[in-house]
């Protein structure tokens, strides 16, 4: 009770403050921005996908990649990230995951959190 209590609250300072805090996934339409902590993250393109249709039955599920701009102050990095593989990206000390991807609009769930140890 008390780790939903906590979460609950850490989820509306995020919002109160205009932003998303650490480890709450959201999502994030291509092109637009999202602030994350002390973090924008912008989500950028989708350079490639080779995904399968929703309506085929593929043989391989394909893949798609998901750009996002991250920046902190005047600094500024670039995460690309897969769906096929879920590998994380890591930037300003942070591990990026990309949870799902959907098509037309292109929507991308994202998770960040801090890395361990750092």
């Amino acid at each position: 009770m008390v780790k939903i209590l906590a979460a609950a609250l850490a989820a509306f300072i995020g919002c109160a403050s205009g932003g998303v805090p650490l480890d709450q996934p959201f999502k994030v339409k291509v092109g637009e921005a999202v602030r994350v902590a002390d973090l924008l993250v912008k989500f950028a393109a989708v350079p490639s996908d080779s995904r399968c249709p929703p309506d085929v039955n593929c043989i391989w599920e394909g893949d798609a990649v998901v750009r996002l701009e991250v920046s902190r102050g005047e600094t500024r990095e670039t995460a690309e990230l897969h769906t096929h593989n879920r590998e994380k990206a890591s930037t300003f000390r942070n591990e990026i995951e990309l949870r799902a991807l959907t098509r037309a609009p292109y929507v991308a769930e994202i998770v960040i959190r801090r890395k361990t140890g750092t």
